[in-house]
């Protein structure tokens, strides 16, 4: 900016240049790497021929001192891990091909240091949550264990709770389905005003330990889609008239 202008120079005429936003061209380049990336520095030393003295590179602080382990490389796991539903032994074998090694063992400790920042937060959410004016949730199954001796599978209770116009999602994973975490959940209730249920009519939803008071100003609103899907389906089975 402030330059004179090629094209006016040429004619003898003094023009300068300025920012033109409509001139601003973009240019993107998209490049593939693995989920976790590093950077690997070598130090070379220097050793004397005759007393055989060695001398080591100064390495600076900023790099001496910062964790092998940065705070993205934790999240990055755990998005891989438990939002899109990469097993860790997969990741592992991602991460070799690549040369950057990341064994399962490793990314378990790292979720594990992880889990105890933010449980905190998890548990303060699910207070919140627990004192919404609207809740919706349903089960989905979740098949990451399976208890074969009593014949319980797991599944995950999605919720969604609406508390002053912030929606909380919440995921519960184990053998108890909505109902029961629904049970737990309203069990931190302390909220005086009406709750408005929203799932579908299946007897596992509905929460069965409610204290009186809250079950007098519970509205609970079954799914319509639910429960037009039946009639739906028998349209095609009778005559048009």
């Amino acid at each position: 900016m402030g330059s004179s202008c090629p094209d006016c120079a040429a004619c003898d005429t003094k023009g300068t240049l300025r920012h033109d936003a409509e001139s601003l061209q973009t240019i993107v380049r998209l490049m593939g790497s693995p989920l976790i990336t590093g950077t690997r520095y070598l130090a070379p030393g220097m050793r004397c021929d005759t007393c055989q003295t060695r001398f080591q590179t100064p390495i600076p602080e900023a790099i001496k001192n910062a964790p092998k382990y940065d705070v993205s490389c934790v999240t990055t796991l755990a998005i891989g891990r438990y939002s899109l539903g990469l097993p860790m032994h997969r990741m592992e074998q991602t991460q070799a091909q690549h040369g950057i090694p990341m064994k399962d063992a490793t990314q378990w400790d790292l979720l594990r240091d992880l889990s105890e920042m933010v449980y905190p937060v998890y548990d303060a959410l699910g207070e919140y949550a627990a004192n919404g004016s609207l809740m919706l949730y349903d089960d989905t199954p979740g098949r990451i264990l399976e208890n074969k001796a009593k014949g319980l599978a797991t599944h995950t209770t999605a919720f969604i709770s609406v508390r002053n116009d912030h929606k909380i999602h919440l995921f519960f994973t184990g053998t108890n389905h909505a109902g029961n975490n629904a049970d737990s959940m309203l069990a931190n209730r302390t909220a005086t005003e009406p709750l408005i249920a929203m799932m579908d009519a299946s007897p596992s939803n509905i929460p069965k330990k409610m204290n009186a008071e809250l079950t007098a100003r519970f509205i609970l609103c079954f799914c319509l889609v639910h429960g037009r899907r039946k009639f739906f389906e028998m349209l095609g089975a009778f005559d048009k008239e």
